[in-house]
């Protein structure tokens, strides 16, 4: 186990019980007694939330390419939006990524991605870098 993981358990430890310290010791439910106990909680999600999902640093590309991207936006007319009740159609955002030495991006190898659910567009960046251009 990494010696972060040691102290971020060991600081949820001291939070929790600092928690139910400040539940235990309020005396006639003085307020200061329920903000004590509220920050200790709010603290302890913090600490929890850091030690779920520490900061990543993405890793440097290494192709030889330089890489441009271009946003659209298509709307499928076969599928009403079902997120909202305006009657509108769904609108897919889609991202191509392609090498900028290449002239006509429609004559590019096409790769097709999906980053699944509770993913971003931008999660696999690195990958999208990585690929290669290739003749086929």
């Amino acid at each position: 186990m990494k010696v972060r993981h040691i102290i971020f358990l060991t600081a949820m430890a001291v939070e929790i019980l600092l928690f139910f310290y400040c539940l235990l010791k309020k005396s006639n439910h003085v307020p200061a007694g329920y903000i004590c106990a509220a920050l200790s909680l709010v603290l302890l999600i913090c600490t929890g939330w850091l030690l779920l999902f520490p900061k990543v640093t993405p890793i440097e590309a290494t192709g030889e390419y330089q890489i441009k991207r271009e946003d659209c936006f298509y709307t499928d007319t076969s599928r009403l939006e079902t997120y909202s009740n305006d009657g509108s159609y769904r609108e897919l955002p889609i991202s191509f990524w392609y090498p900028v030495e290449c002239h006509e991006p429609q004559s590019c190898t096409l790769v097709v991605f999906s980053h699944g659910s509770f993913g971003t567009e931008d999660s696999n960046e690195t990958l999208y870098r990585e690929l290669e251009v290739m003749d086929i």
